[in-house]
């Protein structure tokens, strides 16, 4: 939505021409149902508002600079509460998928670019035996009764993105 200011001045020296052009144009304007609102020029109200913009935009820059030291304060934690959660996720899959006691040992594997195939290969060929029947080689597959079929993909290993 476009705003447009436009001005028009009244003359009060006697010509009545001057007000007989500002109400035909006001009459225009009302005809192609563009809204016209008359201003009046008041010194103290101006000064006030530029004050009042200056205290707003003051306390704009402070708050965001205050909001902004709290996000650096806070990203760690939550990126780190983030982890935690994460790895419960990998113990308790690893308990009820594989039946393993509580006490094991988890990896956290980063590939490097590009390495994510040969790893999932890798990883298959030393975890293959765990895999359930009915698993195709990407890791998707209909399994036993169709109980896989919205886990998307499957491995023989438990498989976190993060």
């Amino acid at each position: 939505m476009s705003s447009y200011f436009l001005f028009i001045f009244k003359t009060s020296v006697g010509d009545i021409d001057g007000w007989s052009l500002a109400d035909s144009f006001l009459h225009a304007c009302r005809k192609k149902r563009v809204t016209i609102r008359e201003f009046d020029w008041n010194p103290t109200r101006a000064a006030e508002s530029r004050n009042a913009k200056s205290k707003l935009d003051s306390d704009y820059l402070h708050y965001e600079g205050k909001t902004l030291d709290w996000c650096k304060v806070h990203y760690g934690e939550a990126i780190i509460a983030w982890g935690h959660v994460k790895s419960i996720r990998v113990h308790v899959e690893s308990v009820l998928r594989y039946g393993l006691p509580p006490k094991f040992e988890t990896i956290l594997m980063v590939p490097k670019s590009g390495k994510e195939k040969k790893l999932r290969d890798k990883l298959k060929e030393l975890y293959g035996h765990l895999e359930e029947s009915g698993m195709d080689d990407d890791g998707s597959g209909s399994g036993p009764a169709g109980m896989l079929d919205n886990l998307g993909e499957y491995y023989p290993y438990v498989s976190v993105a993060f």
